[in-house]
């Protein structure tokens, strides 16, 4: 809050942050949604996992990496539910840990290699 203050000017109560949070996230919400859309375009992303706490509550931080763009979602479920939220239409190589929540929906083609065995052939998978 210091920093608002002393570098902006602006006088700010720490719960009108959760409200500013609120409204740029709507503000934003389209530009997400075209960064999603274009991530899963690219022909090749990483994609990975990692526990996030929210209002006291643990929950899923997802990040979807390409050359370009990196795409973050934050989701109640560590399994396919929300790995087919993040990765759904994507149809390139897909660098991941081979944790098997990521695994795509069926109808979705993607080449899974994990990170540590990425590049050789007995680990590829369709």
């Amino acid at each position: 809050m210091s920093l608002l203050s002393d570098m902006l000017g602006v006088e700010m109560a720490l719960g009108s942050v959760s409200g500013c949070e609120k409204a740029v996230s709507q503000a934003l919400s389209g530009l997400v949604e075209e960064a999603g859309r274009f991530a899963r375009s690219q022909h090749e992303a990483n994609a990975d996992e990692t526990s996030w706490r929210e209002s006291k509550k643990r929950v899923w931080l997802w990040v979807m990496v390409t050359s370009l763009v990196t795409v973050f979602m934050i989701h109640a479920s560590r399994g396919k539910k929300a790995a087919n939220r993040l990765l759904e239409g994507f149809c390139g190589v897909l660098i991941t840990d081979r944790w098997g929540g990521q695994r795509l929906a069926p109808g979705t083609t993607a080449v899974l290699l994990g990170a540590s065995d990425a590049g050789i052939p007995g680990h590829v998978r369709a």
